[in-house]
This record gives structure tokens, C-alpha cells and sequence, in this order.
């Protein structure tokens, strides 16, 4: 697709085949660092020393190649369990203050309805247990606009998934997303679905790769195809019967 014509993309999917802009790939070593965590617990100089070491010029280009910069531009950062996390609220301002456009922390708007902190799940509980997002504030200000949502990394994708799940349902129109860490393509692709679809049938599972390609991101679907393979296939079914009809009725709605 040329960038000029992104624009007339369906608007209940991401821009560029749902692949947002990622700076670093393979997060394990980041994650270490003493200034990631001080970052995620609220050391606003910790995240500035974190942006101004990975996030580079190219980062910047690379996303106002997804952007339509006749339009307005928001950002918006993914609501964390704790409210402390700096490196979404930093990186953040830094996008609005290249585009010269609004960031907006998303705990104005959202907050996690479920307890506990996602970093201590394994990555099925991660996918069968998605964090909530309770909408506490009019969101007016965010009409009108292409959102882009901003995280700091991106694991299962599961938390940023059911974050936009939530704007969409509040008819908000998210383009696409920018991230520090992880795996830059979020939603799931042709070939996603096309081998859940036929995992299924060798299992000889009746449910919809369609309608699971487009409720759970591109590394759910992974992760369901591989816990077909080594956990009980009722249990399998039961958990995805469940978010189905949680993530469907989202989407519906």
C-alpha cells in the first residue's frame, strides 16, 4: 500500500497490516537494566536516559510514515497497573513535541480494572486473562483524531490489544502504535490465520479463525496454536470459548 492512500484504510484495523513502530526487538537485555526499572517505577529521569539511548531519528520517520499529518494527531499511553510507569508518559511527550501534536497520559480516560501485575503471568495466562480497561473521563478530546497508542513493551501484545479493543468500543479511531520493546506486529496476519485455521481442523476444533484473527493479536494466536500442542485441548477450548464471547461482544459494542 503507498503511504499517500493509507488513509483509506478500514478504520477497525491498524494502518500497515497492524505493524506499529518498535525501536528494539529483543527486549531481554533492556529489561535488565537498572533504568528500566526505575523507569516503570516512576523515575522520570531514569525513562529520559532510556529514550535518548534507543530512540533514534529513524524511529521518528518511521512513524510519520504511518501518520496523516493532515490530520490531527493524539497520543495516548496504554494505562499501567501500577500509574507509575515514565517510560510511555516520556516517550509520549517526545511524539507529541516532534509531530507538534497532544499526548495524553491514558489514565486520565482508563484505568486496569483487573489486580495484579501482568509481568508475573506466564504468556498463556497472559492471553486467557487479559487486563480490563475501565473508562473513568469523558474522552471527547480524543474524538476526531488518529490515535496513537503508546507502550512500552510489547510482549503477547495483550494488554495494548484490549487497551484499543476499549478505544474502538468508544468509537475512538486508533491508527497505529509505537513501542520501546518487543514485536512491532500486533495484529494478526493472513498467515495467522490461515494456520490456526488449520490446526483447528486437524483437531478437529469448530471455531472461527476469522473471528479469532481479528479478537487476539498476532502473538496470542502463537501462543494458542502452541498450547494446543502441550495443554489439555478442553481446557484450550473453554478459555477461548470464554474470551470469545468477552472480546466479541467488545468488538460488537
Amino acid at each position: 500500500m503507498r503511504v499517500q492512500d493509507m488513509h483509506i484504510q478500514d478504520r477497525s484495523h491498524l494502518i500497515n497490516h497492524g505493524k506499529g513502530v518498535v525501536v528494539i526487538h529483543n527486549a531481554s537485555n533492556v529489561c535488565k537494566l537498572k533504568d528500566w526499572d526505575d523507569a516503570k517505577g516512576g523515575d522520570i529521569e531514569a525513562a529520559n536516559k532510556l529514550l535518548d539511548k534507543f530512540w533514534k531519528t529513524k524511529s521518528f520517520n518511521e512513524l510519520q510514515e504511518l501518520l496523516d499529518l493532515s490530520e490531527k494527531i493524539v497520543f495516548l499511553s496504554v494505562p499501567s497497573s501500577s500509574g507509575k510507569n515514565m517510560i510511555t508518559e516520556v516517550l509520549g511527550e517526545r511524539l507529541a513535541n516532534y509531530f507538534s501534536a497532544k499526548f495524553y497520559s491514558g489514565r486520565n480516560f482508563y484505568v486496569p480494572e483487573k489486580l495484579g501485575l501482568s509481568k508475573f503471568m506466564d504468556d498463556y495466562d497472559r492471553v486467557f486473562t487479559p487486563k480490563k480497561y475501565k473508562k473513568i473521563a469523558d474522552t471527547s478530546l480524543l474524538k476526531d483524531s488518529q490515535i496513537v497508542v503508546i507502550e512500552d513493551l510489547m510482549l503477547t501484545g495483550s494488554s495494548i490489544f484490549s487497551f484499543i479493543r476499549q478505544l474502538r468500543s468508544d468509537e475512538l479511531y486508533v491508527r497505529t502504535f509505537a513501542a520501546l520493546l518487543g514485536n512491532p506486529q500486533l495484529e494478526a496476519t493472513p498467515n495467522d490465520i490461515a494456520e490456526l485455521a488449520k490446526r483447528l481442523s486437524e483437531l478437529n476444533i469448530q471455531l472461527d479463525a476469522d473471528l479469532i484473527g481479528r479478537i487476539f493479536s498476532h502473538s496470542e494466536i502463537s501462543i494458542i496454536r502452541s498450547s494446543l500442542d502441550w495443554k489439555k485441548k478442553s481446557h484450550v477450548i473453554n478459555d477461548l470459548n470464554i474470551q470469545i464471547k468477552e472480546r466479541s461482544f467488545k468488538l460488537e459494542n
